[in-house]
């Protein structure tokens, strides 16, 4: 039996572990490459899931949250409820507005929006609920479930989350895997932790949170690609291990080496423009200024102040060093106040 054999049922009967699966399928198994490189943030979400029957996920807009998730879980597998999308649509109805209009007033933390959202919540609770509960599915994923408007939840949207923590609580009672994905600043959210423990007894230690790739993980996901050895040194050196930067991979897309480095700026800059306002004006204004080179990021020091930054999704932790990578810096000096 040839080692990638052995590796491949050696993942499989891993998965099949997991409580409420009859099979689960390990796509990097059999649509990467022949050997298996585990992500850390993947075995924990694997392990919270196995022990206790809930994950929470924390990362930035283009961490690769979903994506990395989807190693683990096929879509066809799990039940996905992405609040943003689905309280955006049914209002747009309500309203008849685009729903393009009502996403970006979403997104920018339009009072009367973030009101009206959280009123629905409360009228479709029970709705929501039930057909979640109904799902043949054994895994629930509520997504997108603490969009804010400015650097902290106001009360609507903390209330909001809250009230999503709820429902999932009530899954998790019903028997269900439930697994929230939010961003930084939902993971600020005294609210949300405390509904949190209330509901399911989670720890703020038990989150699993979205970082940049290590050199073997980089490897891993550059050896289903098209790239030659020359350029995958390149895209290793341009992407500096940033998640943002390897999305088309782990979306098993093929593109060149130039297509790779064009989408991950023009992701940043998509991120900057709706996420800025997530980010304290002074770290705002840190991250011009490390990207313009007039500050260095050996300078920063502060514990709060780079989780900040690494809240961002701009700047990660490589090689026990907080870096920056080139395309990042680029989208930042682009961006118009």
């Amino acid at each position: 039996m040839t080692t990638g054999i052995m590796l491949k049922f050696a993942c499989l009967a891993a998965a099949q572990s997991m409580p409420g699966f009859e099979e689960v399928r390990i796509k990097n198994v059999s649509q990467w490459a022949d050997r298996y490189i585990p992500f850390p943030f993947v075995n924990k979400v694997k392990e919270s899931l196995d022990n206790k029957g809930y994950a929470v996920i924390i990362g930035a807009s283009a961490s690769g949250k979903s994506e990395q998730l989807e190693t683990l879980i096929s879509p066809d597998q799990s039940e996905v409820f992405n609040l943003y999308e689905k309280f955006c649509e049914e209002y747009a109805l309500t309203e008849k507005k685009e729903k393009k209009t009502v996403l970006n007033d979403y997104s920018f933390g339009s009072p009367e929006v973030k009101k009206a959202q959280l009123a629905w919540l409360k009228q479709n609770h029970d709705t929501i609920l039930e057909t979640l509960s109904q799902s043949s599915k054994q895994l629930i994923i509520l997504d997108e479930i603490d969009f804010g408007g400015s650097c902290v939840l106001t009360d609507d949207e903390d209330s909001a989350l809250a009230e999503m923590v709820g429902i999932g609580g009530q899954l998790k009672a019903q028997g269900k895997q439930v697994v929230f994905i939010i961003h930084p600043i939902g993971g600020q959210s005294d609210l949300f932790w405390a509904t949190l423990k209330a509901e399911i007894g989670c720890e703020k230690e038990e989150a699993a949170r979205t970082g940049f790739f290590t050199s073997g993980e980089e490897d891993f996901l550059l050896s289903a690609s098209n790239l030659t050895w020359e350029e995958k040194k390149d895209f290793v050196h341009f992407a500096q291990g940033s998640p943002t930067a390897y999305l088309p991979l782990l979306k098993k897309k093929q593109l060149t080496l130039e297509e790779l480095k064009e989408k991950a700026l023009e992701t940043s800059k998509l991120v900057i423009h709706f996420n800025k306002k997530y980010l304290l004006p002074e770290v705002w204004d840190l991250l011009k200024a490390i990207a313009s080179g007039e500050k260095s990021l050996k300078e920063v020091h502060d514990e709060k102040t780079i989780e900040h930054l690494l809240g961002s999704g701009l700047v990660g932790m490589k090689n026990d060093q907080l870096v920056m990578p080139e395309f990042a810096a680029a989208a930042i000096q682009s961006h118009q106040e």
